[in-house]
């Protein structure tokens, strides 16, 4: 038989596709895509099969045999292999990276499947038999007598342990053949508990009005023709964005196709989980109205695997089998914060076609989902979906491409569209679809700016909360209403400042002034996780006039508690939400109305609906806006717009008050009538006139090592070769040392690259920085398209 010989690309840290020999009796398992294990140097490792065929000018005696194929299925879709490789070529790093970043940890380490071992009467005991075994054997009796009033199977260990009995007892009476025990494997699925319920909302389709009727309509005729089309949802906040989606994926559905729902935060995938599995089991429930006898095979099994059950796992047969028609219907969750069994089970339902659905944050972009036909990328001007690691790819972007190459649908949707995305509607690019109004005919909350400046000369002093929110805040507690604060930034105080000295406590290891948490008398570095007991007098002079500068969640949260005693507050922050499940217990409690004031950060500013929220403060609208980022008025506008819709969104009127120093800068006067329009008019005109994006594409070249004059020297080095080589291709500005200098005992320098031709660039300087010979101590990161400037 001729010989079969794969390309495999394996992940041992160095990016080369090696080939192997295929054993026979592997060959009728292993594909394109497939994980396996194969021989590098002496020792195992694992590899994506990456093509199937032989090398050129190599003899193939030489060659040696793959050991294992892990899965009876191809752990990446062709599609997401090509992806890959795309990915590889513009963000300018390895395809084993993309590939280590694509299949998630616990697939890749094998991590193992949860298995239940049940119990079940194999055969009846004549009465003979069960007054000998009664006599001879009374605990193998008592467990008979138990299981022979079961129905269906029980759990080994529950029945043991309920009888107080050895596991002995029953395998003795399964090796007479009067039991049977069987194992079976026990999916996790993530989100279906008791916090979850109280966000099964919308599950029943509403009445749309024109604008999403129409929104509608178009996404299904695009769907129908089975063609790459990108479309940017634009609807302002309240306007029915979810609704629209839901339809589409609905309609995809039925087409038999495979969904990804994109979100830009973790705490976002509760309530978007269970939207989804509440449609999605009304579509169950339609699918069953249409059996004639309603309670068949089919519509049982529909029901189980809906995925909002009562029960956090449901009994499958393990890595084998092929997708029931509930595969359609099942919703998996996909982000960074679930236990390897969850991430597991979820990419095993994905891979083996049980399910079509998946919602998480911006690694949900690698799902092996099959036929994907929609992605739905909600909140797309998100930071968020910037990964800041390598490879430092943009969900929005991957997600793009991902449907160009499977010829699907892709959703933007956004109440504050990024002007990049906005710039390629305008340009034909993306077809532009509009929600001007909120449902229901609902009015947008009405903003109060309110000007610190004259704030602090009424109280003399800077006060965290201004008398305007404060009394706003004691009359939403009288109507029992709830308020949201926000303020982006964790802690206590942003810095500790000496009165007499002037002294500035600052991180050892990166050049930022430390952090005060008062919850446990610390601060803390931001950057590099250092932290010191705060101390009680000036580490510099000894003086005890010591003050503590600027706001933060810790510091708003205890004004809440002195200002409204009777008030229940809960904050909502990187050091409240560390513990599993306390997003989803926070947000439950809060929807329930346990909770009548939440502080918090980003992770509220976005996409939450709590129909009771009439009042949102913005504690300090200037902290994104004064920053060395020309995206910075773009990302305060944006803040406010989603931060102000967070309020009025269910019968009663909203209001929104923010705080500020600057009233009269632009974003905060375009936000206060949600104009996105005018706002977008001008701030393109300003990036037209500059050249910034998305008229040119922007790389970030950074430079880091111990050494400050050493990393200048190379930096300034490497951009005289630069300028030589693509000078006519590329401006460019720098190096110079970046906005954070230092960071975990590592300078930083930068180069900026201006371009209209990065996919000819980025190869370019690839090529440039392997031949280039770079210090051993330095550092170099090459970041296409970068969302965070310092």
């Amino acid at each position: 038989m001729r010989a079969m010989i794969v390309g495999v690309h394996p992940l041992a840290g160095f990016d080369k596709l090696l080939h192997y020999r295929v054993p026979e009796n592997l060959r009728a398992s292993l594909a394109i895509g497939s994980l396996v294990r194969v021989p590098v140097l002496n020792a195992l490792r694992l590899g994506l099969v990456g093509e199937i065929g032989a090398p050129r000018d190599f003899p193939l005696d030489r060659l040696k045999s793959v050991a294992q194929v892990v899965y009876p299925f191809p752990a990446l879709t062709p599609d997401l292999l090509e992806l890959a490789r795309w990915m590889a070529g513009y963000y300018a790093c390895g395809v084993d990276s993309i590939i280590e970043t694509m299949i998630p940890a616990a697939v890749r380490q094998g991590a193992g499947l949860k298995q239940d071992k049940l119990l079940s009467v194999a055969r009846r005991l004549t009465p003979e038999e069960w007054v000998a075994l009664e006599k001879r054997a009374p605990q193998q009796a008592r467990l008979y007598r138990l299981l022979e009033q079961q129905f269906r199977p029980q759990h080994k260990g529950l029945v043991l342990a309920r009888l107080k009995q050895t596991a002995a007892v029953a395998n003795a009476l399964v090796a007479r053949g009067v039991l049977r025990e069987e194992t079976r494997r026990v999916e996790r699925i993530a989100y279906v508990d008791e916090h979850t319920a109280g966000e099964l909302v919308a599950a029943h389709p509403h009445q749309l009005n024109a604008e999403q009727q129409v929104a509608v309509d178009t996404l299904a005729t695009q769907l129908g023709t089975g063609k790459f089309v990108v479309s940017l949802l634009h609807g302002i906040t309240g306007s029915g964005k979810t609704e629209v989606y839901l339809r589409a994926i609905n309609d995809a559905l039925k087409a038999g196709g495979g969904v990804v729902f994109l979100v830009p935060e973790v705490a976002l995938t509760p309530q978007t989980v269970a939207r989804l599995r509440s449609r999605l089991e009304t579509m169950v429930h339609s699918v069953d109205a249409a059996h004639s006898a309603g309670s068949g095979p089919a519509g049982s099994h529909l029901r189980q695997s809906a995925g909002g059950g009562q029960g956090l796992a449901r009994h499958t047969a393990g890595y084998g089998g092929q997708a029931g028609p509930a595969g359609a219907h099942r919703c998996v969750v996909w982000h960074s914060h679930l236990s390897d069994g969850e991430r597991l089970d979820g990419w095993l339902a994905l891979a083996r076609g049980e399910a079509r659905v998946v919602v998480g944050a911006r690694s949900a972009i690698f799902a092996p989902v099959r036929n994907l036909r929609l992605i739905v990328v909600d909140e797309e001007h998100e930071p968020a979906y910037k990964q800041d690691e390598t490879p430092r790819y943009h969900g929005r972007d991957v997600a793009v491409m991902r449907a160009k190459l499977c010829r699907a649908v892709c959703v933007l949707g956004s109440a504050t569209p990024s002007l990049e995305s906005f710039a390629n509607a305008e340009a034909g690019k993306y077809r532009l679809l509009q929600l001007t109004q909120r449902i229901d005919a609902r009015k947008l909350p009405y903003i109060d700016i309110v000007d610190l400046r004259i704030e602090a000369a009424k109280q003399r002093a800077m006060p965290a909360l201004s008398g305007r929110l404060v009394s706003a805040m004691q009359e939403r507690l009288e109507r029992r209403e709830q308020t949201i604060l926000f303020i982006n930034r964790r802690g206590y105080s942003s810095s500790m400042l000496c009165k007499k000295c002037g002294h500035v406590e600052g991180c050892a290891h990166c050049s930022i002034a430390l952090t005060y948490h008062r919850s446990d008398e610390t601060l803390r570095c931001h950057l590099c996780g250092g932290q010191r007991p705060a101390p009680v007098r000036c580490p510099k002079c000894g003086a005890p006039d010591i003050r503590w500068r600027g706001l933060g969640t810790q510091r708003v949260e205890e004004a809440v508690h002195r200002l409204l005693p009777r008030a229940r507050v809960e904050r909502m922050d990187t050091d409240t939400m560390a513990k599993k499940n306390r997003f989803r217990e926070v947000l439950s409690k809060f929807r329930a109305g346990h909770i009548d004031v939440l502080v918090g950060t980003q992770m509220i500013g976005k996409g939450l609906d709590f129909p009771n929220v009439t009042l949102v403060g913005l504690v300090d609208a200037d902290i994104s806006m004064h920053v060395p980022d020309f995206r910075a008025n773009e990302r305060t506008f944006q803040l406010l717009v989603q931060v102000a819709g967070r309020a009025g969104r269910g019968d009663r009127a909203g209001l929104v008050i923010v705080q500020t120093f600057t009233p009269q800068a632009e974003a905060i006067q375009f936000s206060r009538h949600a104009d996105f329009a005018g706002f977008a008019a001008a701030e393109l005109k300003v990036r037209r006139d500059f050249h910034y994006p998305p008229y040119r594409h922007l790389i970030h070249h950074l430079f880091r090592g111990p050494n400050p004059e050493k990393l200048k020297f190379f930096a300034e080095q490497w951009a005289k070769l630069v300028e030589k080589t693509l000078g006519d291709r590329v401006e460019l500005r720098g190096p110079s040392a970046s906005p954070i200098e230092k960071i975990k005992d590592e300078y930083r320098w930068q180069l900026w690259y201006f371009t209209n031709a990065v996919t000819k660039v980025v190869p370019e300087l690839a090529r440039l920085r392997a031949g280039f010979a770079w210090a051993d101590d330095i550092t170099q990161v090459l970041d296409v398209d970068p969302v965070n400037l310092a």
